[in-house]
Order: structure tokens, then C-alpha cells, then sequence
């Protein structure tokens, strides 16, 4: 179980944690109750009780002096792989759940602000890095060598937070030792946001496009996170003990993850911070957690059998996992696969190799490509 601080009033809500058996159901109802429960008495609460209502304040501005300089710029690869320079765009559904009023968001507990109406989770993180690769976005502690964000809140609070929004945890990343790989973490898949302050305008944008990905030298493409939720270690919540917030390597107790396996060896990093988009070292930032939008990207087989999503190259195991997202999230969704260059004998494979990777082929259909 994992209990909620008691507030000013001595109110005190218990959370259960996910388990298994014929008793789970029933408690996973309970747990619901008591969330609604505590949603109505929050919002029929006074303004005698601060620490629950407390709107959000302003983004501090970081001083320009700590803006970090602009790097030379990169060499473009003459691979036809190369993806453009130019930054993936933002599903724009998704940022219409993050834009509202500041207002309009309370304070759960420190560092963590809830939009009831929205169903939307924001939680303060300080810049300590904004260079270099990376094993994490976001950490609560002692990660911040290799992560862009600290977070200035408790990793128990944010996940009651998530919780309580509507979003259920699944598991992170768990190590098969019959495959001899991690397989993939399960939960609520969510979109991650960050809002900082830049030349005097509040920007709003993915934490992805602070990243770019090492073999292709592009900026890493917008995509959801799970809620993996981390796991109970002797009553605590792992997050809170090892400081792994929103990892982007397989790590077994992120909070959130990536929703393929991705190595934490040094040599097999995928990602660096990119200094050009990172916010000023130091700077205040709120992350953002909303439901995660549905997919609309394009996916496509070319005449020389390799993937593309939105005409960008894509190994085969991120091709898939695209295309898994697009089917957790629109389950009753037919995704197409332009595929009218390629051979018969890549279809099969692609086919073959979809199955492999968990995609519902039968909600796959291989559509002649559309007009350059």
C-alpha cells in the first residue's frame, strides 16, 4: 500500500499496488472509490487549506548568462537515410490538453500540480544537464550525470498524481534471462510535455525534442511514454530510493519509460541532450503528463525494402513499436503501410518480422504508396 500524507484536515487516502490474484479486482475498485472520493472532497475544499489549492505560480526566467552557447553546427549526412534537420512536429490534440490556464491548476503536494479538468499532471524540475548522452530524461536524485531534469517533487507524489489523473501503472522493464533481453514495460501510455520560459514566452513543446538520437544525428521523434510505475522495494517506492524518473534505457524501476528495450551500455546509448534546444542550465521547468494522443504518423516500406516513418528511416524494431503504440492506442484501428514500391518477398518479411515483434498483423494493411 502506499498512503498519501495526511493533509491539514487529517484526511488520508490509501492507494493500493498492483498485484495479482482473485482479490485484486475488488481492490482495484475499492481504490477507484476512494480516488473519486478524494477528487470531490479536493474540489469542495475552502481556501483555508493552501496547500491543496495553491494555484501554480510563474516560471522563474533563468538569467541569459547561463544560456549555454550555440554548438557548431552538425555535418549532415549524404546517406539517404539522413533524417531532415528539421524539428518533428507536436501532436497538436496533445498540446490542447496542456494549454490551458495556469489557474486551473492545483497543487497535490510539493512540486506536483494536477488539472482536474484536463486530467493533466505538472511537476517542477530544475536543468542539470544539457549535454552529453543520456540514460534518463528526468531523475529525482543522484542520476543528474546523466539526465536532463531533476525533479523537485517525490517520486511516490507523482505517481499517485498520474494515478489519480487516470492513469494506471503497469510494470518497467524486466530482465528475461531465458531470451537473455529485457521485455517490454507495460502501463498507460502518456505524452510527455515540458514548459519553460525563452526570450520572455512561455514554450511549450515534447522533452523529446530535447534529444538527439546518435546514429542519425536528428532530433529524436515525438513519442509516448509508459507508465511503468516503477516497483515496492521493502515498502518504498523504488523511484524514491535509486532516482530513475523517465528513463530512455531499460531500466527496472523507472518511474516511466520507453515502450521498446533499449541497452544501458555505455557503447549502445542511443541519445545525447542537445545543447541547441535544451533550456538554460539551472532554469525552472514544469514537465507535463497527459493522456497519450493517437498516433498520426506515416509509415511506409520502400522500394528497397527498408521503413520509413514520416519519410524518416526507422531500424525494424522502432518500426514496429510505432506501429504497436498505434494500435494500443486506437485498438479498433486498421494502421496502413504504404508499401506500393516494394517487393512482395519485403511485405512477407516485414509481415513475418511484425508478428516477432508483438504487432497485431491482422490490423496491419500494405497500401499502395502514395504520390511523392
Amino acid at each position: 500500500m502506499i498512503a498519501i500524507p495526511p493533509d491539514e484536515r487529517g484526511l488520508r487516502v490509501a492507494l493500493p499496488w498492483r498485484g495479482d490474484g482473485p482479490g485484486w479486482r475488488a481492490a482495484r475498485i475499492r481504490s477507484a472509490a476512494i480516488g473519486v472520493t478524494f477528487l470531490l472532497l479536493l474540489a469542495g475544499l475552502s481556501p483555508s487549506a493552501p496547500t491543496l489549492i495553491q494555484q501554480q505560480p510563474p516560471l522563474e526566467r533563468a538569467s541569459p548568462s547561463t544560456q549555454p552557447a550555440a554548438s557548431a553546427t552538425r555535418a549532415t549526412s549524404a546517406s539517404p537515410t539522413a533524417a531532415p534537420a528539421t524539428q518533428p512536429a507536436t501532436r497538436p490534440s496533445t498540446a490542447a490538453a496542456t494549454d490551458g490556464p495556469a489557474s486551473e491548476r492545483r497543487l497535490f503536494r510539493p512540486g506536483v500540480w494536477i488539472d482536474w479538468q484536463r486530467g493533466a499532471v505538472f511537476a517542477e524540475a530544475r536543468v542539470v544537464l544539457n549535454d552529453g548522452p543520456l540514460e534518463l530524461l528526468a531523475c529525482f536524485h543522484s542520476k543528474e550525470h546523466e539526465s536532463i531534469l531533476r525533479f523537485e517533487c517525490s517520486a511516490a507524489d507523482l505517481f499517485m498524481a498520474l494515478g489519480l489523473s487516470g492513469r494506471t501503472p503497469g510494470s518497467p522493464p524486466r530482465w528475461d534471462a531465458a531470451g537473455g533481453r529485457y521485455e517490454r514495460a507495460t502501463g498507460d501510455l502518456v505524452d510527455v510535455r515540458v514548459e519553460f520560459e525563452r526570450e520572455g514566452r512561455t514554450v511549450v513543446e515534447p522533452l523529446l525534442h530535447w534529444v538527439r538520437e546518435i546514429e542519425f544525428d536528428r532530433p529524436a521523434a515525438d513519442r509516448p511514454f509508459v507508465f511503468a510505475g516503477s516497483r515496492m522495494i521493502e515498502g518504498r517506492l523504488a523511484a524514491d530510493m535509486n532516482g530513475v524518473g523517465i528513463a530512455i534505457v531499460d531500466q527496472g524501476e523507472s518511474l516511466l519509460c520507453l515502450s521498446r528495450p533499449r541497452s544501458d551500455r555505455n557503447e549502445e546509448l542511443w541519445a545525447v541532450a542537445d545543447p541547441q534546444a535544451v533550456a538554460p542550465l539551472g532554469a525552472t521547468v514544469r514537465v507535463a503528463f497527459v493522456a497519450a494522443a493517437p498516433v498520426q504518423s506515416v509509415f511506409e516500406i520502400d522500394a528497397l525494402g527498408a521503413a520509413r516513418i514520416d519519410r524518416a528511416y526507422a531500424d525494424p524494431a522502432d518500426f514496429a513499436d510505432r506501429l504497436r503504440i498505434a494500435q494500443q492506442l486506437e485498438p479498433l484501428r486498421v494502421v496502413e503501410v504504404r508499401a506500393g514500391a516494394a517487393l512482395d518477398a519485403d511485405r512477407r518479411r516485414w509481415l513475418r518480422r511484425l508478428v516477432i515483434e508483438g504487432v497485431d498483423a491482422t490490423r496491419v494493411k500494405f497500401t499502395p504508396s502514395a504520390p511523392p
